[in-house]
C-alpha cells in the first residue's frame, strides 16, 4: 500500500529528518509554543546560555548551548527520556543531588516535592555558577561547591577536558585550588530532621 508520508521521509536528507524528529520531541514534551521556542533557541544559538520556559518549572531554565546540558535537560524533562519519575507514592523530606551539574535534577525535585529539603553538591565551578542560577528561586534548595568523598579532605577535578556532566574528582596533593570534600554524614547533618535523628542515636 502506498504511504505518502513514508515516501516523503525517505526523500528528505537525514539532517532534515533528525531536525523534524527533535522538533516533534520538544513540542510533545513542552507544548507547541514552548517547545517551538526551546527548539529554536537551542538549535540556532551558537554560544552562551539560553533561558527557556517549561511546563514543569515555575521559572525559566538556563542551558549552556553546545554542551551536555541539553542532553541532561532532556533526560530530566522529556517524558520518554526521564529516569526520575519515582513509581511509588513517597513524600521525601530530604533529597541529595550529588554531582548536581547544572541543577536540572534539583529543579525537577523542587517542583515535584516542594516540601522536601534538597541539598545540591557539585565540585566544578562553572557548573556551580549555572546551578546557582537555576536553583536561586527555590527556598528549599541549598547549593554546596564540594565533592562527595568517604572522608574529609581536599579534592580536585581530574578530567577537566570532558563534558560538564562527566567531571570526576580525586584527592588533591595540596589545598591550593582544591575543593572541599563532604562525607555522607556531613550532608545528612545539614537537614534539621536528620540532625535530630543523629542526636537521638
Amino acid at each position: 500500500m502506498f504511504n505518502f508520508r513514508s515516501v516523503v521521509r525517505a526523500l528528505l536528507p537525514q539532517r532534515t529528518r533528525d531536525s523534524i524528529y527533535l522538533y516533534r520531541q520538544y513540542m510533545r514534551n513542552l507544548g507547541v509554543t514552548k517547545g517551538l521556542n526551546a527548539y529554536y533557541q537551542l538549535s540556532h544559538t551558537r554560544n552562551g546560555v539560553v533561558r527557556i520556559a517549561i511546563p514543569q518549572s515555575a521559572t525559566k531554565i538556563a542551558i549552556r548551548v553546545n554542551t551536555s546540558d541539553i542532553q541532561v535537560f532532556k533526560q530530566l524533562f522529556f517524558a520518554n527520556d526521564s529516569n526520575y519519575d519515582i513509581p511509588i507514592n513517597v513524600k521525601p523530606k530530604i533529597i541529595v543531588d550529588g554531582g548536581a551539574n547544572a541543577g536540572y535534577a534539583s529543579v525537577y525535585f523542587a517542583n515535584q516535592y516542594p516540601d522536601a529539603q534538597i541539598i545540591a553538591v557539585e565540585p566544578e565551578a562553572s557548573n556551580v555558577e549555572i546551578l546557582k542560577e537555576n536553583t536561586a528561586p527555590y527556598q528549599n534548595v541549598s547549593v554546596f561547591q564540594a565533592g562527595i568523598w568517604n572522608r574529609r579532605t581536599f579534592l580536585k577535578i581530574r578530567n577537566r577536558e570532558d563534558e560538564h556532566w562527566a567531571f570526576q574528582v580525586q584527592e588533591a596533593e595540596s589545598h591550593e585550588g582544591a575543593i572541599e570534600a563532604m562525607t555522607i554524614e556531613d550532608i545528612m547533618k545539614l537537614s534539621p530532621t536528620v540532625r535530630l535523628f543523629w542526636k537521638l542515636v
